[in-house]
């Protein structure tokens, strides 16, 4: 069994997961912001650069984030596994 966190941001997704990827000495195999999704037109202008979807594979192990729409986005007050 694999577990595959998946995080929210609040606009610095890409930064963060461009940081854990030099960290953790992982790869990037895919991100993609608002504005190259295929669903751009339903995103308005401010969420273009922000990321859709990223994922980070480091050793085999996968994780995963997005940038929220503002309306979504809670702060994190927490975790528990």
């Amino acid at each position: 069994m694999s577990i595959n966190p998946y995080i929210h941001m609040d606009g610095r997704c890409e930064e963060a997961f461009r940081f854990y990827e030099r960290v953790l000495g992982g790869k990037i195999d895919f991100i993609q912001t608002y504005a190259d999704s295929p669903m751009a037109e339903q995103f308005g202008p401010e969420m273009g650069s922000r990321i859709m979807h990223v994922s980070l594979n480091v050793n085999g192990a996968m994780l995963f984030g997005s940038d929220a729409p503002p309306q979504y986005y809670e702060k994190p007050q927490g975790f528990s596994v």
